[in-house]
């Protein structure tokens, strides 16, 4: 049925034009929740991963402890794929996608208050809470790109245009939007709370306590805000989409 589409291979599959792009999106309201959404998630994402190797360098102290809080999430990554879709095929793709959100939200907000509480280096509380981030991921991840081909289908039915092939193409653009803004808006951020790149600056309880707060529970926080778009405002189950699915199929 076409929905087969590996994550991350939409950009060569589909080559969509900005002015296809924004024209698709203005005429497909679910299509542009999904947009919002996934940009919203991303900048979140990329925000969080400008930053977060500082934590090991400056609250840690001791940037090769990374590598094993990497290593770690990596194994649960691993684990996580395998299950949380099973998991997910239980909850519905929307329901996935908001339960994910939801767990990558928590996992960063209690990172930004058992990371380095009053100031200490929590790297057993990180490692372990940062196991849920992963778990949240792959609980989205693999309906991303069904999601906006529902979308797409959803369109055809009730308007009777072909969008389909734009679609596919959408799920992209939100990680290059994300990437660019997540990662300037977290150094801006860390610029903001007086890190000097290079430089000679004072880590005190007070810098570590706003770092926690920029580069973990701000981003938290906008995960949760992406979560509550897509609970909200996405409105195509996947019953409906199914049944869409199969009209045109008979109407071919």
């Amino acid at each position: 049925d076409g929905k087969d589409v590996p994550v991350g291979a939409t950009g060569s599959v589909n080559q969509v034009g900005i002015g296809d792009m924004f024209g698709t999106l203005l005429k497909n309201p679910q299509m542009l929740v999904l947009f919002l959404v996934f940009t919203i998630l991303y900048i979140a994402q990329f925000t969080y991963q400008a930053n977060y190797t500082y934590y090991f360098i400056y609250v840690v102290g001791d940037f090769t402890k990374m590598t094993l809080a990497t290593l770690i999430n990596a194994f649960v990554g691993f684990l996580a794929a395998m299950v949380m879709p099973k998991l997910g095929a239980k909850l519905g793709k929307k329901m996935s996608c908001v339960f994910g959100f939801l767990m990558m939200s928590v996992a960063l907000i209690l990172v930004s208050f058992f990371g380095a509480p009053n100031g200490v280096p929590n790297l057993t509380a990180y490692i372990i809470i940062m196991s849920l981030l992963m778990a949240g991921t792959y609980t989205w991840m693999p309906y991303m790109v069904v999601l906006f081909l529902d979308a797409g289908e959803y369109f055809l039915y009730k308007t009777g245009k072909d969008t389909r092939a734009i679609a596919a193409g959408l799920a992209s653009p939100p990680m290059k939007i994300g990437m660019t803004v997540g990662n300037t808006l977290g150094l801006a951020l860390l610029s903001a709370i007086g890190f000097v790149s290079g430089g000679a600056f004072e880590i005190s309880v007070t810098w570590i306590a706003n770092f926690m707060r920029v580069t973990f529970m701000l981003p938290g926080l906008i995960y949760l805000a992406a979560a509550i778009i897509m609970l909200l405002f996405y409105k195509i189950s996947d019953m409906y989409a199914q049944a869409n699915a199969e009209k045109m199929q008979q109407g071919k």
